[in-house]
């Protein structure tokens, strides 16, 4: 297991990403996976469920993808590219945009978040 989350909206269901790169649903109450989502190719290293959506959720992997992912779909809604911004240096141009990785600066994008009201994406590694 690389990453664990909590379904806000149903505290019976989490998520659990694998160093396989696949990822697994279950629910407390089974105490069984319900399904694996197959797209990743290399480790998960984050997941997160949507704050306004109880069925989508994200994942981040070393396979420098993030995924837009239905948990009743098995396979991923989108694969992102994601702009990545250095707001001490300019707030409104990227620095870049990557899928989530910046060979740039050599900076792996490691963390990501749905922000809590808005429909924003917030990636960032682990600074």
């Amino acid at each position: 297991m690389t990453t664990l989350s909590l379904n806000p909206h149903d505290r019976e269901l989490f998520l659990v990403g694998t160093e396989t790169g696949l990822i697994h649903r279950g629910s407390f109450d089974d105490k069984v996976c319900s399904a694996t989502y197959e797209d990743h190719k290399d480790k998960v290293t984050f997941i997160q469920w949507n704050f306004l959506h109880p069925r989508v959720f994200l994942s981040c992997s070393n396979d420098y993808t993030l995924q837009i992912w239905d948990h009743k779909e098995r396979i991923s809604l989108c694969v992102m590219q994601v702009s990545v911004f250095d707001l001490a240096v300019d707030k409104v141009e990227p620095i870049g945009t990557f899928t989530c990785y910046t060979a740039k600066q050599n900076i792996t994008l490691t963390r990501l978040a749905f922000h809590p009201a808005k429909p924003v994406i917030l990636v960032g590694d682990d600074r």
